[in-house]
């Protein structure tokens, strides 16, 4: 026996181990050969032995009693003891090495150890076009409709109306009402379908798609699927860029979406609505998405783009039944930008095309407000007498006492008869 540990070793399982040791003597058996050897056959030995059964005679134990009692001196003296512990080498030394091995017992299957990868976290990251769920060590960032993934695994989940690309160093993967998960490592970028939405209306079964470019070659996966787009090396001589077919969701669905996200999200709403009116579309399309790109850009501060968005849709030849409002709507923004010319010469203009316009009495109020803050309350006066429609306007009700009480001192029969009337 060449090993020092193996008397330890053969000792393993005795409880005067404490757990360190124990782990230290596990592991140095599972790396020696000859103590790995002779630890399996007196652990295989012991399991024997337990599994067996011996019968013990009536009365033995009254036999074994009556010798004990003869014996004077104690049994636990030196020489009992020293006796005792060569029979128990002895023992070992037999059941280890001179005795015949037993016979197969089974045992359970070895437990192998399988490297879980972690899931992505189901929440995710949400963007513009739907949901970004990334592993740990993912490194990617998003670039306008873009997502750009240098290395590790994302899995993006793309709404129904939404083109969204996914670009790595071999492929552009583009997406429409879709979720695939995208792994780019050393091999290349693999892409493998996880969900097509096939949806239904104007976009018709084209309306869940994944687009995977393979050198100049695009393929559709049409199922759920996997591929990879292996690392090519750099060509020296220039090659002709091809553009894969983008499939563009329905505009009528993305203008739909543009208004659901107008209040809580106005950049949102104006991006899908840019985007829209900069497509090939009917007249009808058009024209509702400048006015929801109008109201998206007042609603986020973008005065001025605003006012320019209303007057294409004033100019539009079927922006009719949106052009009151659009104009009214450039005269409160003048106002508000302190240009009052330009806000009266806007409500000249609505007054002279919608005379009896829903907005007569909002048109009315506004240019009273304009004259009293130029100082000249007769003037604001004047506007509000001249003023008819149809009803009563809180609004317009509001302005007339306003204008009432700035002229009570400078001219009181004017005064009275903004009262009156």
């Amino acid at each position: 026996m060449s090993c020092r540990s193996l008397e330890q070793t053969l000792l393993l399982d005795s409880a005067r181990f404490s757990a360190t040791k124990r782990e230290d003597a596990e592991r140095h058996a599972a790396g020696c050969p000859e103590c790995s050897q002779a630890l399996a056959k007196v652990r295989s030995s012991r399991s024997i032995l337990l599994s067996q059964s011996t019968a013990v005679p009536s009365d033995a134990r009254a036999t074994v009693w009556a010798k004990m009692q003869v014996e004077e001196r104690s049994f636990f003296g030196p020489r009992s003891i020293a006796a005792l512990g060569t029979f128990a080498i002895a023992a070992v030394t037999w059941l280890v090495f001179l005795r015949s091995a037993p016979e197969p017992v089974e045992t359970a299957l070895p437990v192998i150890a399988v490297e879980k990868k972690p899931a992505p976290a189901e929440e995710g990251v949400t963007f513009f076009g739907g949901r970004i769920l990334a592993l740990p060590d993912a490194k990617w960032h998003v670039e306008g409709r873009s997502l750009l993934l240098e290395s590790g695994e994302i899995e993006v989940d793309v709404l129904p109306a939404t083109l969204v690309e996914v670009i790595t160093a071999e492929t552009v993967v583009q997406l429409v009402g879709s979720r695939v998960s995208v792994t780019r490592d050393a091999q290349g970028t693999r892409v493998r379908a996880v969900r097509i939405v096939r949806a239904a209306g104007a976009a018709g079964a084209d309306g869940g798609k994944i687009s995977v470019k393979q050198g100049v070659e695009v393929m559709s996966l049409e199922e759920e699927r996997s591929v990879l787009v292996e690392p090519r090396a750099p060509k020296k001589r220039a090659v002709a860029k091809v553009v894969p077919e983008v499939v563009l969701p329905d505009p009528v669905v993305e203008l739909k979406m543009a208004r659901e996200v107008l209040e809580r999200d106005s950049p949102r709403a104006a991006e899908i609505a840019e985007r829209v009116s900069q497509r090939s579309v009917p007249a009808e399309v058009r024209v509702e998405a400048l006015a929801v790109l109008a109201d998206a850009e007042r609603r986020r501060g973008s005065l001025l783009q605003a006012a320019r968005s209303y007057a294409k849709v004033i100019d539009h030849p079927r922006g009719r039944g949106y052009a009151e409002e659009a104009m009214m709507q450039r005269a409160l923004l003048y106002v508000e930008l302190k240009d009052y010319s330009s806000a009266l010469n806007e409500l000249t203009r609505l007054e002279a095309q919608y005379t009896s316009g829903v907005s007569a009495p909002e048109r009315a109020a506004l240019a009273a407000k304009i004259y009293l803050e130029r100082g000249d309350a007769r003037a604001a006066a004047k506007v509000l007498l001249e003023a008819k429609f149809d009803g009563r306007s809180r609004v317009f009700e509001l302005r007339r006492r306003e204008v009432a009480r700035v002229l009570e001192d400078s001219d009181a029969a004017l005064a009275n008869k903004l009262k009156v009337d």
